[in-house]
């Protein structure tokens, strides 16, 4: 990925939306690619906050550990999304722990130029910090409608590794996909069975499809 391709690339992402193509290159210069496989840490709860990612292809998960080391989902981000951000804002340790669920190449940005960055342009600053509220508030909205909107959370989900992959089919065990979501198996083919219904998605063998005019 050369300057000009991560140039085009930053200047798809919402966050960069409105600044000048200079400002866009300065950013570009600073970040550099990595490619990860399936089921690789990327950040680790309690780690020191020295890096900002965003992902260029490829979708991963963001969770905590509870007392029991059980993993509790918290969000699964996908690609234009970032990640790591408000540990670096606010100084604090890592809070959660983000893992790819799929084969990912990330756009990866060291604290110190991040923070030289958020230096020179406040308003590169006023964006971010509106972001993160916005990205606090869904993160509240799940915990809210955490059991009535499973087969919605289920749907969201599907769509987003169906985005990633580019492809409609989706290859993930039962065992994943409710790992992923938090629930039970149980509740898991209660909302895949409610989806199929409703015709938004077909069931077979090891794969579920997604129907086109379904996806969000």
């Amino acid at each position: 990925m050369d300057l000009s391709e991560k140039v085009r690339f930053l200047q798809t992402l919402p966050l960069f939306a409105g600044f000048t193509e200079d400002f866009i290159q300065q950013i570009a210069e600073k970040v550099h690619q990595r490619d990860l496989p399936k089921h690789t840490i990327i950040i680790e709860e309690g780690d020191e906050a020295d890096m900002l990612y965003i992902i260029y292809r490829g979708a991963v998960q963001v969770y905590h550990l509870n007392e029991d080391g059980k993993n509790i989902p918290l969000n699964l981000l996908k690609e234009k999304d970032v990640i790591g951000e408000m540990a670096l804002l606010d100084g604090h340790y890592r809070s959660a722990t983000v893992e790819t669920v799929l084969p990912t190449s990330v756009l990866t940005m060291t604290a110190k130029d991040f923070r030289g960055i958020l230096e020179k342009e406040p308003r590169f600053a006023i964006r971010l910090l509106t972001q993160l509220s916005n990205k606090i508030r869904e993160i509240d909205e799940r915990i809210i409608h955490k059991e009535e909107r499973i087969p919605e959370r289920t749907m969201h989900l599907l769509t987003l590794f169906s985005r990633a992959t580019n492809s409609p089919t989706i290859h993930l065990t039962h065992e994943e996909l409710a790992d992923l979501i938090g629930i039970t198996r149980p509740r898991l083919t209660e909302a895949l069975h409610k989806l199929e219904v409703e015709g938004k998605i077909t069931l077979s063998a090891h794969k579920i499809t997604l129907i086109p005019e379904a996806q969000m």
